[in-house]
């Protein structure tokens, strides 16, 4: 797959349409690619864009005010939507954070 460098402080990279599966087309797709400890987000998403600053502006907070966002009530279908966004990208950082410590040692 050609990966394209959208973040480099986060490292965070963008797949081109053409190589999303057929089946997954048009769809939002974020996932972490342990192999090369990437956050990958298909530029044929419909809210690219805003994906990639919600991600950026996610993972660029404090704990703390992670924690502050994930106890919100969200009460509408896209709040939701957002709400699981934060949560893959929470694992991601629990992951990245595991990598890192045993990196470490």
């Amino acid at each position: 797959m050609n990966f394209k460098i959208i973040n480099s402080e986060h490292f965070i990279l963008s797949v081109p349409p053409e190589q999303v599966p057929e089946g997954l087309k048009g769809r939002t797709l974020l996932f972490y690619f342990p192999q090369r400890d990437a956050i990958v987000i298909s530029e044929d998403c419909q809210i690219f864009k805003e994906l990639v600053e919600l991600t950026e502006g996610y993972l660029s907070l404090s704990d703390y005010s992670r924690k502050e966002i994930l106890s919100l009530s969200y009460d509408s279908e896209p709040m939701r939507a957002i709400l699981e966004v934060q949560r893959v990208l929470n694992r991601i950082i629990r992951i990245r954070r595991r990598l890192y410590r045993s990196r470490k040692r």
